[in-house]
């Protein structure tokens, strides 16, 4: 093991030791508990190997938390590899995203309105606008993102720098989001609002063409996903939902791809266990459900 990655473990699991000891809930205590576990795993192959024979089958993923929601010093640093990731060619995770909304935006053949629940560093729309820029015709396409950490704004404008000149950015407020997006536009539109999910509540029926959010779900509690669903439904005229499902294959690939960065590769693995199964999901009332070679699924609502 490399002496930084030995630090950043030992650092961590001080952090985690230190939180456990304030604790204020049992699931907190609990998934405080779950990542010490796993974090020391993470200091050989073989504990690792052993953590998954012997913890991962007794783990129950609607008590966990991820690394971040439990030491939110190490967000930044965490989103920051998650873009790396997510950039990258192999294992493509966005990229079955990326292509939905390429063919929703191409067939529709007329402005269009989208809205990006938790939209991150909006690596998802740079892709996007970066498909479409290659075609001749394409029509004004605004991106409403909306997202309660003002971080994550900075990181979408710093990631879509290399599109200046081809979007226009502006942060708005929710109130006024639906407005700005149907008035005339240049070619693509990028619209930040910072407010959480709950803030959908201001937006009229049907103001939307379509509403999407990725690798949101699997955070959300059973009455909040719930109320996302219900809330999407009645603002967008259509809806697209993407996340993973569990696969101990791909939690085993994840490992091998993220080995070196052992905080990134924790949150991943603690997120790869919270998704709900193929079977969980193929009982829910989807107008198409797709499953992907890279361990995530897209649901058309």
């Amino acid at each position: 093991m490399t002496c930084a990655r030995e630090k950043q473990i030992g650092l961590i699991l001080r952090q985690l030791e230190s939180a456990r000891s304030a604790a204020i809930s049992t699931r907190q205590t609990y998934a405080l508990e779950q990542n010490i576990r796993l974090m020391e795993s993470l200091r050989s192959l073989t504990g690792f190997i052993n953590w998954l024979a012997n913890d991962l089958p007794r783990l129950q993923g609607d008590r966990l938390l991820e690394l971040n929601e439990l030491l939110p010093e190490w967000d930044g640093l965490i989103h920051d590899q998650l873009l790396g990731v997510e950039r990258h060619k192999w294992p493509a995770f966005i990229r079955p995203m990326v292509d939905a909304l390429v063919h929703e935006i191409t067939s529709a053949r007329r402005e269009m309105v989208l809205l990006d629940i938790g939209s991150g560093a909006m690596e998802i729309e740079r892709q996007v606008i970066t498909r479409l820029l290659e075609r001749r015709k394409v029509a004004p396409t605004t991106f409403i993102a909306i997202d309660e950490s003002a971080s994550a704004h900075s990181r979408a404008r710093a990631n879509l720098a290399e599109l200046a000149g081809q979007v226009q950015i502006k942060e708005t407020s929710l109130e006024q989001v639906i407005e700005l997006a149907h008035q005339p536009a240049a070619r693509f539109r990028v619209l930040l609002c910072r407010c959480n999910a709950s803030a959908l509540d201001a937006l009229a029926d049907g103001s939307l063409d379509l509403a999407f959010h990725s690798f949101m779900r699997h955070h959300l509690l059973p009455q909040q996903r719930i109320w996302l669903d219900q809330a999407c439904a009645r603002i967008a005229y259509r809806v697209l939902e993407y996340d993973g499902y569990r696969s101990t294959l791909h939690l085993m690939a994840l490992a091998l791809a993220c080995w070196r960065h052992p905080a990134f590769l924790s949150a991943g693995i603690v997120s790869c266990l919270r998704f709900p199964k193929r079977e969980q999901l193929l009982m829910r009332d989807l107008e198409r459900l797709q499953f992907f070679s890279n361990g995530c699924y897209l649901g058309v609502c």
